[in-house]
């Protein structure tokens, strides 16, 4: 949460972000980075606001408008995991550095680790009174993008990584 100076400077400086690259080359660039497959033959879909492309399990999306990208495995999305997440916030966050640079999402120097959450699932079983048995499913580590000093608001300000118990 940003604070509010107490004196008004007389200018501050403003900034325009180069505009999202929402195209079928862009996309598929940034999938071979990611995930690179042997064939690298993959299929596009164009859903309006968003544009995809799948290359066997791995999916990528694109929101035309705000640049916001999506990546997922199709056989571990959604899927929770008999590996419990005993993984370390610093080691998720090296993690999620290390795919940043890889993706080339935004410049390092830009991304300020703001912190790291985690997603709990509780099981009940009936047979023994009901007690839930919860654990921790994944880490998600949240960056702010700073440029120059000035964090970024709207869309390109944040950037969201989930790391799961297999890495």
């Amino acid at each position: 949460q940003q604070e509010l100076p107490r004196e008004i400077p007389s200018s501050l400086p403003v900034y325009q972000l180069q505009r999202p690259t929402a195209t079928r080359a862009a996309l598929s660039a940034l999938a071979k980075r990611i995930a690179p497959s042997e064939n690298g033959v993959g299929e596009f879909t164009d859903a309006g606001d968003w544009l995809g492309y799948r290359e066997g399990l791995h999916e990528f999306e694109v929101h035309k408008r705000s640049g916001a990208l999506g990546f997922r495995h199709l056989e571990r999305y959604g899927v929770e995991l008999d590996t419990p997440f005993e993984l370390r916030d610093a080691d998720a966050v090296k993690i999620a550095q290390g795919l940043i640079q890889q993706a080339r999402l935004v410049p390092m120097k830009e991304a300020r680790m703001e912190r790291v959450t985690h997603l709990h699932g509780a099981l009940a079983r009936v047979d023994d009174g009901g007690q839930p048995e919860e654990k921790i499913l994944d880490a998600g580590v949240l960056f702010r993008r700073i440029v120059n000093g000035v964090p970024v608001t709207g869309p390109g300000g944040t950037v969201l990584v989930h790391v799961g118990p297999d890495k």
